[in-house]
Order: structure tokens, then sequence, then C-alpha cells
């Protein structure tokens, strides 16, 4: 056991609750860090937006403060503002929270912020209070550049980037000191995320696939997210292989409900292309249940045409074991090794994307080596272990 004289609190999203039910990567990767940071001995905070209760033990070394962001008192929020519209709420909410942690449990020596609103709000705690506390923020994605983004940046003793890409957005955008920014690649639960064959056939039977090729999409239904490039070259792929079937799971649009627009447009697309049959569409499923999915997948798609900060799917899918074909953008590069365990396409090239989804369609030798140098990469790499080890060695003890 590693043992850490550190109290840490870990500041979640406005946006989703920690842990999360439907998927959040902010919000899960505040809770698996939490989870092994508690296991390590180290005295854990979680403070997270919800309608539950105020705090929630959830073993000796770990807890959950929660607040919420009731409609009465959305009369606070700043019009037009963005990510931070909820910024003079939060203050509060998140002073009197910060505050009774120290009452009750002692002094904070580290307070580790994930997202822009709540990484201010935190930060006028912190001056308001004259807490000499250190305050770490998480970089999970490229931030506008404007004056609060500023303002938090110019604030932080430490950075920590999900990716190099993300490390370079930050010291080109903020002119922030290389020294002080830190890439802790993102991670993933290999203990929950690992390929089970009875998942697989229970999934498949439900959804009658039978020994069909399966195609796996998992991400919100957005345009950064590409899936309009994927349907568009199923039926190149079906003409080849007429039995393929796509299964797509994810949020239609934000998280927020906006966007919808999106959605309509890919159901509208895959009318036009005539291949409804070829489809299925699962909505959100509950987190801990995409492993059943990623399961019976045959093989998995990761079309972004924005930059990925980092590509959780990513890690989920090779977890299970699995080849994923994926644009090559932000983050994504530095997970996938192109031919060893999975496969680069320049991005937005649907011809390279089919072509590669058909070769491993055609090749299941090729998708069991290429799944197997996935899962020992993961293993080997993407551990949340192995990212709590560098936080507590290069971050909270530093």
């Amino acid at each position: 056991m590693v043992t850490v004289g550190v109290r840490v609190v870990q500041v979640s999203s406005d946006v989703l609750p920690s842990p999360p039910k439907y998927g959040g990567a902010i919000e899960i990767y505040i809770w698996d860090v939490s989870r092994v940071l508690s296991d390590m001995n180290v005295e854990v905070h979680i403070v997270s937006v919800s309608n539950g209760k105020e705090t929630l033990v959830v073993n000796d070394n770990c807890y959950i403060h929660t607040y919420s962001l009731s409609r009465v008192e959305n009369v606070l929020r700043i019009p037009r503002a963005s990510v931070y519209r909820n910024v003079p709420l939060l203050t509060i909410k998140l002073s009197s929270i910060l505050s009774g942690i120290e009452k009750k449990y002692g002094v904070i020596d580290v307070v580790h912020c994930h997202y822009p609103a709540t990484a201010l709000a935190s930060l006028l705690w912190r001056n308001m209070s004259r807490s000499k506390v250190k305050f770490v923020l998480t970089v999970h994605g490229e931030y506008s550049g404007n004056i609060l983004d500023k303002v938090i940046f110019s604030n932080c003793d430490v950075i920590c980037a999900v990716s190099n890409y993300i490390k370079r957005h930050i010291i080109q955008k903020f002119n922030i000191a290389p020294e002080k920014v830190k890439v802790i690649h993102n991670a993933v639960d290999i203990d929950l995320f690992k390929f089970n064959r009875r998942k697989a056939e229970k999934i498949r039977e439900m959804l009658s696939l039978r020994n069909d090729p399966v195609l796996l999409y998992v991400g919100r239904i957005i345009p950064e997210k590409g899936i309009h490039k994927l349907i568009k070259v199923m039926p190149s792929i079906l003409s080849k292989f007429p039995t393929t079937k796509l299964v797509i799971i994810g949020p239609p649009g934000e998280f927020s409900g906006r966007r919808y627009q999106y959605f309509s447009h890919i159901c509208n697309l895959i009318k036009l292309l005539r291949i409804e049959n070829s489809v299925r569409y699962l909505g959100s499923l509950p987190y801990q249940e995409l492993v059943e999915v990623y399961s019976a997948a045959d093989i998995c798609v990761v079309p972004s045409i924005w930059n990925e900060p980092f590509g959780l799917v990513v890690l989920e899918a090779m977890a299970c074991s699995k080849p994923v074909v994926a644009f090559s953008a932000g983050g994504i590069p530095e997970i996938i090794s192109d031919g060893v365990d999975g496969f680069l396409v320049a991005r937005g090239n649907e011809e390279e994307l089919a072509s590669r989804i058909m070769f491993l369609l055609e090749h299941p030798e090729a998708r069991v080596r290429i799944g197997k140098n996935a899962r020992r990469k993961v293993e080997r790499e993407f551990g949340y272990r192995n990212l709590v080890m560098k936080l507590i060695k290069e971050v909270y003890s530093s």
C-alpha cells in the first residue's frame, strides 16, 4: 500500500454527476481516480452535482459531497456565458462544501478540478478563504481562450493534460511555461473493461445478431464525432459483407439535450442509403453495461473529425481486446500504433476508413492479433493505477 499524507478534493463538472450512470469522460475519470486513490490510503472527497443526498460515504477514505442546481436558483446564472453560466451559484455552493470539508475533516491539501466553471468557482473560494491549498487543473479538452479561461490557467499551481496534443494547445493558447504542464494520459478500468464471451453471446442473441459481423460506434451523436462518415461508407461495406451490422450507442446530441437536428440528419441519412436493416441504435447505456457491447463487437470505429483530446472510447475497446479503426486526430495517435494494435486513418478519408474496416472483416486472424496487442498495451500503459501513481509522485507530493 502507498500512504500519502494529503487530503485531496476532486471537483467534478456541473454537467453530470460523478460517478455517472450513462457516461461522461470527466466524471468517469474522477470516479476511477478517486477509487484508486482511496485504495492507496489517500483521503479523497468528490464534489459533484446531483439531486441526491448531500454527503455519501463510499469507504473509509472516500466521500462524495453533492449539490443541486434547481430551477429557482437558476436566476443566478450569467446569461450567454456558456460553460461559465453557473459560476455565481457554484461559488456559493462549492465554497460551502469546501469550507465544510475543512471544518469536519481537516485542512485540504489539494483541490483538483476538471471543468472550467467549477474550477473558477473553486479558485474564488481559495482566494476568499485565503487558503494555501495546492490548486491542480486537469485539462480534458480545448479551452476557448477567453478572459475567464486565462484567470484559471494563470492561478493554477499545476496543470495536467490528458495528452501531448492538449499540452501543446495549453502552451500555445495561454503562453504557459512547459514545465508547469504535466502530461498524464487518461486511463481505463482494466478490471471492468475486458472481453467477456458469455456477455458477448448474450447481447448478440438479444439483438438477433447471430454470427453477423458487428461494427460498433460509441459516443455522442454530434457532428464532431463524425458518425456520418461511418454511415456513408456502410453501403460499400455491405456490398462485400452484406450481413454486417452497425451498432450505435450514445445520446442524440449533447448531454444537455441540445443539437437534436444532427441526430435527425443521421436518421434520414440511414433511410436515404437504405441501410435501416443493418443498423441497431441502442441509445445511451449504463456505463457498467458497455463492456457487453464491446465484447460482442468485431471492430470498434472511432470516426471523429475533430481533435479528440484523448479518446476514451478507443481505450475501452482496446481493453476489451477489440481492434479500433479511428481517424488520426488529436490525442488518438498517442494511443494507437498503426497496424499493430489498431488502425489510424487520415482524418475524414472515407475510402481509407472503409478499406481498413473491410480488411479486418476479411481477415479474422488479424482482428484477433490486433485485439490481443491492444489489450496488452492497455494493461501496460493505460491502467488507473499507473495514472494515480503519476499523480501522487509528480503532482500531489511535488
